[in-house]
């Protein structure tokens, strides 16, 4: 394990942005819209629709959970999902039928194959990629990513989080071997991201970042670990980044340097997820969250009254890792 050094002052000059005709140097915030979720979470960008995907953590089953953020229409989209709720991720699924949209949806014990147009307010499942843990019901699925090859890797959590007992476990699935365990021991997985052959995964109740060697048999061995938030991501020169759960910052973490610095800081509180996208993957959209939920007491807070909001950063100089479709 190594220790962050947290830089006293930031190093970057955050401009908040309120209208299209302000001017300000540096990297400029601007408010999207409302993100129409409670929770949104695992954001996620598609580049060949050009799209920002996300689910509420939060969402019933009588209220959209699944989100798609239009980058030329600036709108917002989302869909139901019939008798689901509290969902986890959304993964954009490589199709060979070019008319199917279909995404990978963790939601409950299972990882749903779920067909949606990205503007019907309803999404349909058409078929179960895999379950986990299904016997267990303090268990349910947690974050899930693809890697470069776009092989699923994903966690499991325990009903009560960080107060729950340490017997969560990381996963990963490909068509030709299934569901296969990698390691248990963990409470959460909330961050999860690669660069490489290199897999960084978080699990904030130990507050611990773990850094994995992808091997080529699709196992990992344990290289390295850190402390740092929640929620992960990696840009093209390998620095990684996270958010602070409920906060406002999203930091840039030198690996080899063990320092960090903020490179964004909204105006509000809740922060819940971020991804970078955009044409030019150039682009760090960030959420921010109207509840929060407390990790270990489960206790809900509503933090905003206006609802939660979906903000993009500019003008960073940064381009993020690109996202791979999962194959199945």
């Amino acid at each position: 394990m190594w220790k962050l050094t947290f830089f006293s002052s930031i190093l970057f000059v955050i401009c908040t942005k309120v209208s299209s005709h302000s001017k300000c140097s540096g990297p400029q915030i601007t408010k999207i819209q409302t993100a129409e979720a409670l929770f949104p979470y695992s954001l996620i960008w598609e580049s060949s629709s050009q799209s920002l995907y996300y689910v509420d953590f939060l969402g019933s089953s009588s209220n959209p959970i699944i989100f798609r953020y239009d980058f030329e229409e600036d709108k917002i989209y989302s869909a139901s999902i019939a008798g689901q709720q509290y969902p986890s991720f959304i993964l954009p699924i490589k199709s060979k039928n070019k008319t199917q949209n279909l995404f990978a949806v963790g939601v409950g014990h299972f990882t749903e194959i779920v067909e949606w147009d990205g503007r019907s307010p309803t999404a349909n499942i058409v078929s179960r990629l895999f379950g986990v843990e299904e016997s267990d019901s303090t268990s349910g699925v947690a974050t899930a990513r693809t890697s470069d090859e776009g092989i699923f890797y994903g966690g499991t959590h325990h009903t009560t989080f960080c107060s729950g007992p340490k017997n969560s476990s990381f996963y990963t699935y490909t068509k030709m071997k299934g569901l296969q365990q990698l390691f248990t021991g963990t409470q959460t997985t909330d961050g999860l991201t690669f660069y490489k052959d290199i897999l960084y995964h978080f699990d904030p109740c130990s507050k611990v970042i773990k850094q994995f060697r992808l091997n080529p048999n699709g196992n990992i061995s344990r290289h390295n670990s850190s402390q740092i938030f929640i929620n992960l991501d990696t840009d093209t020169d390998g620095f990684v980044y996270t958010n602070e759960y409920g906060g406002n910052s999203v930091w840039k973490l030198d690996v080899k340097s063990h320092k960090a610095e903020v490179v964004a800081k909204l105006p509000i509180n809740g922060t819940s997820s971020f991804a970078f996208g955009g044409p030019n993957r150039d682009i760090l959209f960030v959420s921010a969250a109207s509840t929060i939920v407390d990790a270990y007491t489960l206790a809900a807070e509503v933090i905003s009254q206006n609802g939660s909001s979906l903000y993009k950063v500019t003008g960073l100089g940064i381009t993020g890792r690109k996202y791979s479709p999962l194959i199945v």
